[in-house]
């Protein structure tokens, strides 16, 4: 990541179980340090968290793929739920 120690700050971090193994792994897998890996997985959540509804550039397949799932439990559920009152509406009806 090429920072100035000198201009960062520390933090102390306790972890899982098993966490530290699966950020090594990931650190190894991208050719990086585990700090690096910390940090960028840290800022991308942040830049997740951050977006507003219907923004998706910059996603990976797996996030959008991941966020499609997501929409269609959604509207799966707002779908039922509608059906749900056409069926007491039309039952108030009889």
């Amino acid at each position: 990541m090429g920072v100035n120690r000198s201009n960062t700050d520390q933090y102390q971090l306790r972890l899982p179980p098993g966490l530290r193994e699966r950020i090594k792994a990931a650190a190894d897998t991208n050719k990086t340090s585990m700090n690096t890996e910390i940090v960028e997985r840290l800022l991308h959540s942040f830049r997740v968290a951050g977006r507003k509804p219907g923004e998706v550039e910059n996603l990976s397949d797996d996030q959008i793929l991941i966020l499609m799932r997501k929409l269609c439990s959604e509207l799966e559920q707002c779908i039922t739920e509608q059906q749900f009152r056409i069926r007491n509406h039309a039952e108030k009806k009889e």
